[in-house]
């Protein structure tokens, strides 16, 4: 959806058939409904102190993602994250990562400041609500250096090009408002908010993330 509508200015033939596929999937899915259950479906084999931080934040964690070595047109590649709550999705996005990333670990590191962002306004919509969130909300990242950027403050050869926006996530994880937690690709929510997946995978995907119930 969101590279079909940065083709509006410009549409081709192959982007009115993806639109008319965007409205025959819309059809398709009318009858689904989001679920919640009232507690969080966490992934498999988290650490228990992890799995203890999200169950006493209402269930709220997050899944951060980001595509690289694939840019469109414009050179940007693409991000997408995944907030939930009471065991279901509350917010998501798919947009692009407006700085030329230069590693897989820059993507994911810039993927991870958006998502925190996020995540930041959803902590403060429940205060407003008096829902207390005591701990720092977990973030769910598939890039080991990414996290290890975050974690450990000061200029290296791997980061001292990025933009001062990108590092909002480092100073968030320093002020232990997130932390981010290593998760593997295949149970990565996010993962198809940033790449085309085939239908089976597709299909398998939106399960996962959405947690619908056909009705």
């Amino acid at each position: 959806m969101s590279v079909l509508c940065s083709m509006m200015h410009d549409p081709t033939v192959a982007a009115f058939d993806a639109a008319i596929d965007l409205l025959l999937y819309v059809r398709d899915s009318s009858t689904a409904h989001l679920h919640f259950p009232g507690t969080p479906i966490l992934p498999p084999n988290l650490p228990p102190k992890i799995a203890e931080t999200i169950q006493n934040q209402c269930g709220l964690h997050a899944f951060s993602d980001a595509s690289w070595h694939k840019p469109n047109s414009m050179g940007y590649n693409m991000y997408g994250y995944a907030v939930y709550l009471y065991g279901g999705i509350v917010s998501f996005c798919w947009k692009q990562i407006k700085v030329v990333t230069l590693s897989s670990a820059e993507a994911e590191y810039a993927a991870a400041a958006h998502t925190t962002r996020e995540v930041l306004f959803v902590q403060n919509m429940l205060s407003d609500l008096n829902v207390e969130i005591k701990k720092p909300t977990v973030i769910f990242i598939d890039n080991q250096a990414a996290i290890k950027i975050a974690e450990n403050l000061g200029v290296t050869a791997r980061n001292k090009h990025f933009e001062d926006s990108i590092h909002f996530f480092r100073h968030q994880v320093d002020h232990r408002r997130v932390v981010p937690v290593h998760i593997s690709t295949k149970l990565q929510k996010a993962d198809g908010f940033t790449k085309l997946l085939d239908n089976s995978a597709f299909k398998l995907w939106k399960t996962n993330v959405v947690q619908f119930d056909a009705r």
